[in-house]
């Protein structure tokens, strides 16, 4: 079988990597199929000994399409609290489930989420690389990533996903007014203050550290529709 160039990272858990340790890797089995078929996948037969599983077979073509070098496309999009990521997020997911492109959709917040809090560095670019590995195993090559920081630690987040995509950052912003508004709306217990409080030190802080290549996008008096149309332009993923 043809070795591929490959970086080494998360994304190669599925793949053995030769002795040389110079980014040499060879497709192995996928280790998310079962050792035995289960009894309803269809048998395609090659001779009149051999057969395989459907299963098997589509395996094998993702990991033909990984030694063609397809890049990743990764969209980041960043802001404060009640800017609007979450919804903006999920509209992006149904326009682009209905232009038919093919992308998984995940939001960072939860990808550290725990309590205690993880004392580790990085645990949510860890967890980042281990789920995309698996939507890449399954064909997937597009990913929306919805984080308050995600813009600032683009490079962070690339290295997870396997250093290869294809990168659009977007800031969503909007004026004090407009984020505690909504922020009033969605935080009705005791906390509501901190939260305001936070969203205005954070609209601070990544205008300051977010690249220039990040694309700027206001949410003030404009519907969820009219900004997910605009930030999929930015991606070229249709």
């Amino acid at each position: 079988m043809r070795e591929c160039d490959w970086p080494t990272t998360a994304r190669n858990r599925g793949i053995s990597r030769s002795r040389s340790g110079q980014g040499r890797f060879r497709p192995s089995p996928r280790k998310h199929l079962p050792r035995t078929p289960p009894s309803h996948w269809p048998r395609i037969r090659t001779s009149s000994t051999a057969w395989i599983t459907l299963g098997r077979f589509v395996d094998s073509t993702l990991g033909i399409i990984e030694c063609m070098g397809e890049h990743a496309g990764i969209l980041l999009l960043g802001g404060r609290s009640g800017v609007g990521k979450t919804s903006v997020g999920h509209e992006i997911h149904a326009q682009l489930m209905r232009r038919g492109v093919r992308h998984a959709l995940i939001d960072g917040d939860y990808l550290a989420m725990a309590h205690p809090a993880p004392d580790a560095f990085g645990i949510a670019e860890s967890n980042l690389g281990l789920v995309w590995a698996n939507y890449e195993q399954h064909g997937y090559r597009n990913l929306v990533y919805s984080q308050t920081v995600s813009v600032i630690y683009s490079s962070e987040l690339l290295e997870a996903m396997g250093g290869t995509a294809q990168t659009v950052g977007v800031l969503l912003t909007s004026s004090d007014e407009t984020a505690h508004a909504r922020l009033s709306r969605r935080e009705t217990g005791s906390e509501l203050a901190i939260h305001i409080e936070r969203s205005t030190l954070m609209a601070r802080r990544l205008e300051a550290e977010s690249p220039s290549w990040v694309h700027r996008i206001s949410t003030d008096d404009r519907s969820v529709q009219s900004i997910a149309s605009e930030v999929i332009d930015l991606t070229n993923w249709s």
